[in-house]
């Protein structure tokens, strides 16, 4: 065929009419334009392939049989490696810069901790004893949340086969205990250190029958959103003149403050993160399906199913995601733990712990990125005739080069 002849490209998605297409496009189409003059022998084994389907459309036969049509074309070549490497690098730069500000989380609980569930508002300590019926009274009150004490009694001497010494026995109401327990399900072991083997914990009644004191030494009072000035003054009016009264409630304000300052600082910091990613993913996983538009023209023209075709687009997400991923989490984790050493350990001698639950959403967080933008590329592309879907590929590279 001479130059400015034109072939019929046929497909199952075609009317039935040809669709007319001149020579040079479909040369370019096949990527074969620099080589329209080689000999068979000057060609790889895929650029043969593109030939052969080349010379097949020439013939305007109205059904191609087809087996395996695009199995030798050159999917291997440069551009594919790096496509492949930039992809890669999309998914694991977003995983490496979220686990690297992840610290920043634990960083929160160790340097600011939130204000702990048994911190009472008002603090009461009487050395004398306080009777059980003014908690009941207090805790009737309005304004008042919760009320609690606890009586304590140091130096208790014990000895076991291994070692001696004296504990401090204290006795706990059944909110204590559950804020007991969750400290040392945590590890947290600060709240249960006294005497020179630390506290014994148990219940009034056995507190009572073992030592005798009835009187509370301690009590802490907790107030609700409507606890003021004067619930405070209706608390302190209840306890002998002798006894030590705390109001706690602006050092607690102030913390609880900073506490959630300094979260809303962090997890938005890591919201910005992930929403960065998920723009990264979009526009890479975008691109590299507007690189390959006209082969997915080409392959349609030939025969390939719709189906087929999606399948393909979504195996290479897949592939982009998973190598992605690993890659990211290869060299993401040894830097969230360098990170961690070097911030974390180094001034409070926590040890380092696989951030599981970060990693685990920042990888679901990739993949469903990815899965979203193919399913807009695909959805585009297939509402495409074969025409328009080579033809776009004309305008995303315009666009692309500015043009």
């Amino acid at each position: 065929m001479g130059k400015g002849e034109f072939i019929a490209i046929v497909g199952e998605f075609g009317s039935g009419k040809s669709t007319l297409l001149n020579v040079e496009e479909l040369f370019g189409i096949l990527g074969l334009k620099e080589r329209r003059k080689h000999l068979p022998s000057q060609l790889s084994g895929g650029q043969q392939q593109r030939v052969a389907i080349g010379r097949a459309l020439a013939a305007c036969p109205a059904i191609i049989m087809a087996d395996e049509p695009t199995g030798n074309l050159d999917s291997k070549n440069s551009q594919e490696v790096i496509t492949l490497f930039l992809m890669t690098c999309s998914f694991a730069i977003s995983i490496m810069l979220f686990l690297s500000f992840q610290i920043m989380v634990v960083f929160l609980d160790q340097g600011m901790t939130a204000l702990a569930p048994w911190a009472g508002d008002v603090s009461v300590t009487a050395a004398a004893g306080l009777e059980p019926s003014v908690i009941k009274e207090i805790a009737g009150m309005e304004g008042v949340k919760r009320a609690f004490g606890r009586i304590e009694y140091s130096g208790l001497s014990v000895s076991s086969s291994t070692e001696s010494g004296t504990v401090t026995l204290v006795s706990y109401e059944e909110n204590q205990f559950k804020w007991a327990e969750e400290e040392l399900n945590e590890g947290n072991t600060e709240s249960v250190q006294g005497g020179s083997l630390g506290y014994i914990i148990c219940s009034e009644r056995l507190f009572t029958e073992s030592i005798g004191m009835a009187g509370y030494t301690a009590v802490d009072i907790q107030l609700a959103g409507s606890g003021s000035d004067e619930t405070v003054s209706a608390i302190r009016s209840l306890f002998p003149s002798d006894s030590s009264i705390a109001d706690k409630r602006l050092s607690n304000s102030e913390s609880q403050s900073s506490y959630y300052t300094g979260a809303v600082f962090i997890y938005g910091f890591l919201l910005i993160i992930a929403l960065i990613t998920v723009f990264n993913i979009f526009n890479s996983m975008n691109a590299s399906v507007a690189a390959r538009t006209r082969q997915y023209g080409v392959m349609r023209s030939i025969g390939m199913g719709a189906g087929q075709l999606y399948k393909m687009i979504a195996a290479e997400a897949v592939t982009y995601a998973v190598l992605g991923c690993v890659t990211g989490c290869v060299l993401g984790l040894p830097l969230n733990k360098m990170m961690f050493q070097f911030r974390i350990a180094s001034k409070w001698g926590t040890s380092w712990q696989l951030p599981a639950v970060s990693l685990l959403l920042i990888v679901v967080l990739c993949f469903g990125s990815a899965a979203l933008a193919i399913r807009r590329s695909i959805k585009k592309i297939g509402k495409l005739s074969i025409v328009d879907t080579i033809k776009l590929q004309r305008s995303y590279h315009k666009e692309w080069h500015g043009i």
